[in-house]
């Protein structure tokens, strides 16, 4: 279950990785960081703040770099939302030799029942990549270099 903890803690860093880009780009003023959390408390599904980044990121014509760098660390947030929401959203119980199963439920009547379970490999890789957009974030307002990251940026894309 340890591995499910630190999932779901991680995903804290998503919202708030999404709030740091989304500030940024309203303007660099101090406010902007309020006007974002206002925004986004009413929006409360995370692929359609992750949606509206890249639709902003586009409107505001960024360089390619930083459109294909947001593109490649969204698209598998958005696949690890997913994810997490199978688990959040599931049913546990206790069988009676003491294991604990899960009968997932998925909200959206488009999707069909989840029948695989994430290895504990794929949670960790989901945890990079929720981390990495925390990274994106920090190079976003200028406390990481962007050449730092383009090798990891090149490692997703591959992935994607």
């Amino acid at each position: 279950m340890e591995p499910l903890g630190r999932y779901f803690a991680e995903f804290d860093t998503l919202e708030f990785s999404l709030v740091i880009m989304f500030s940024h780009l309203l303007g660099n003023d101090n406010d902007q960081h309020d006007t974002a959390m206002a925004i986004f408390k009413r929006i409360n599904n995370i692929s359609t703040r992750i949606q509206i980044l890249q639709d902003v990121v586009r409107a505001r014509k960024m360089s390619k770099d930083v459109i294909e760098a947001i593109d490649a660390i969204c698209e598998q947030c958005v696949s690890a939302n997913a994810r997490r929401n199978v688990y959040a959203h599931g049913v546990y119980e206790c069988a009676d030799d003491g294991r604990v199963r899960l009968k997932t439920f998925v909200m959206s009547a488009q999707r069909k029942q989840a029948t695989e379970f994430a290895s504990v490999k794929q949670l960790e890789h989901d945890i990079k990549i929720v981390q990495a957009i925390l990274v994106l974030a920090l190079v976003w307002v200028g406390k990481v270099p962007f050449d730092a990251i383009k090798p990891s940026i090149e490692t997703l894309r591959r992935k994607t």
